[in-house]
């Protein structure tokens, strides 16, 4: 009754103007943004983006989806990483912080094609498989959680782009969700974007957009703006490294030719 999941985020996020992205990073990710005026074009609509009502009255709302978010870092877990299954109950520590702080600072040596579910956007590929690429005898299965990290990120990167091609403004990026917790994983997405990154006091922002929603026809805010400005809060900027996003940079020049060259074979299998 109150809005749809992704608007009620960007508002548990402060995502009320326009300029504002959301990063929501659970299971799945998803990258949101709102704007004054319906955006309608070719590039949205090649885009798969859609252009719906934002759950604040007089903004619209779209956002770009990638079908693997979290879910592959589980994938690895649990059909490689038997060892820091191990290691982090011995530990008494959380198996994926313990995944993370293996995992190379530098960028993958390895790519990976997160489309293990098939693509999201802004392609929508459901023929369209998981790769990983760059493997030799000196590769480590570190190298493979750095690689699934770096994909991700760059999956991100590839939506912005796109979304800002079809006239979307997006100048600040704000993480929610599980995906928030970590940051090795923010810095990256910084470092690859090259757009800070804040992480918020809430990151249940669903949660919290929905309780603003009730809250204001609850009578306890004037109005949406006020909710958020009262109850929205940054909890620490993550600002990208120059010599760091150079490196990304160049691994994603690659990354970008790989779902195209890959396409053909992976209709066929």
């Amino acid at each position: 009754a109150g809005g749809h999941d992704q608007t009620c985020a960007a508002l548990g996020a402060g995502a009320v103007a326009e300029n504002i992205a959301v990063d929501s990073h659970g299971t799945a990710e998803v990258l949101s943004a709102a704007f004054g005026r319906p955006v309608l074009n070719d590039g949205m609509f090649n885009g798969f983006y859609p252009c719906y009502l934002h759950a604040k009255n007089g903004m619209y709302f779209t956002f770009a989806l990638n079908h693997t978010g979290g879910i592959l870092l589980k994938w690895y877990r649990d059909n490689l990483g038997c060892a820091e299954v191990l290691e982090a109950k011995e530990k008494d520590v959380g198996v994926y912080q313990l995944m993370e702080e293996k995992a190379p600072g530098a960028p993958s040596s390895v790519l990976v094609l997160p489309h293990f579910n098939g693509s999201g956007t802004p392609w929508c590929d459901l023929d369209s498989k998981g790769a990983i690429l760059g493997l030799t005898l000196a590769t480590t299965r570190h190298d493979i959680v750095k690689g699934i990290l770096d994909s991700l990120a760059y999956e991100l990167r590839i939506n912005l782009e796109t979304m800002r091609n079809a006239g979307i403004k997006i100048n600040e990026l704000r993480c929610v969700g599980g995906g928030a917790k970590s940051p090795k994983g923010l810095q990256i997405k910084a470092d690859v974007t090259g757009c800070a990154v804040a992480s918020l006091k809430v990151r249940e922002a669903a949660c919290l957009g929905a309780a603003m929603l009730a809250g204001t026809a609850a009578g306890g805010y004037a109005g949406l703006d006020e909710a958020v400005k009262q109850t929205v809060a940054v909890r620490d900027i993550y600002r990208p490294d120059e010599n760091a996003h150079k490196l990304y940079n160049e691994k994603y020049g690659v990354y970008k030719e790989i779902y195209g060259t890959l396409k053909v074979i992976n209709k066929r299998l």
